[in-house]
């Protein structure tokens, strides 16, 4: 049996030229290669950094929780309904501080608790999902408040959702996050922290004068809540925790 007969081209080039020929065909084929080996992992890295650009927006819900609140306090409907003075006084100072300690109070608590209860058992995605849940949930509580206790509680259901998430969105986004930009993803969720009190601020300054002003400001939360609840069914959980 005769072997392959060799192109003509290869016939009438010298060996040289041939073997750079075909060198050069090679490192072409590697070029492209890697260049669509770079193509999937630079799509791959977007949608990675969107994911965590998403779960970072739980940074929202401490800092709204905790810029709203204080402006609230001075809104003449507001004041009326809980039954205070023009000007404060034992009671009202007292209700002020039960108001604004019961999220600390619910934050700080679950936070420690959940890390390891929830987010380290049943995972990063169930724990924001269930702390995002609540903070809606307080939210509701909070809007359609009616007394003191009332308000007293929606803020410590909101805050128990905001330790939650605390634990978990970190977690989540330096699991996920590429190692090269790992901090700065992490930075953004706290980033958000001070823009939610920022915007509770211009909120507040907004409906300030409404009947109904300090209701639709508490009521952002459950906005914030729902949306990311939503979205998060969308994702995945960490590989590390899947491990």
């Amino acid at each position: 049996t005769r072997p392959p007969r060799a192109p003509l081209w290869a016939e009438t080039m010298p060996a040289a030229e041939v073997a750079g020929s075909v060198e050069a065909s090679a490192k072409c084929k590697m070029t492209l290669d890697s260049c669509h080996e770079q193509d999937v992992v630079g799509t791959s890295n977007l949608r990675v950094i969107l994911l965590c650009i998403f779960v970072a927006n739980t940074g929202f819900f401490h800092g709204y929780d905790n810029g709203v609140v204080s402006d609230v306090f001075t809104m003449p409907s507001f004041r009326d309904m809980m039954g205070w003075p023009e000007h404060d006084d034992t009671a009202a100072a007292f209700e002020k501080g039960l108001t604004v300690n019961g999220f600390n109070i619910g934050a700080a608590i679950s936070a420690v608790l959940c890390g390891h209860l929830i987010v380290d058992r049943h995972g990063r995605k169930p724990a924001l999902i269930l702390g995002s849940l609540l903070f809606a949930l307080g939210g509701l509580v909070q809007s359609t408040a009616v007394s003191g206790p009332m308000l007293i509680t929606g803020r410590l259901i909101a805050g128990v959702g905001v330790g939650v998430t605390s634990c978990a969105g970190p977690a989540y986004i330096a699991e996920v996050a590429p190692s090269k930009i790992r901090g700065a993803m992490v930075g953004i969720y706290q980033s958000n922290i001070c823009l939610a009190i920022v915007g509770a601020s211009l909120l507040n300054y907004y409906d300030h004068t409404m009947p109904t002003g300090w209701r639709w400001s508490l009521s952002v939360q459950i906005f914030l809540g729902v949306i990311t609840a939503l979205g998060l069914f969308f994702c995945s959980d960490t590989p590390r925790f899947l491990e």
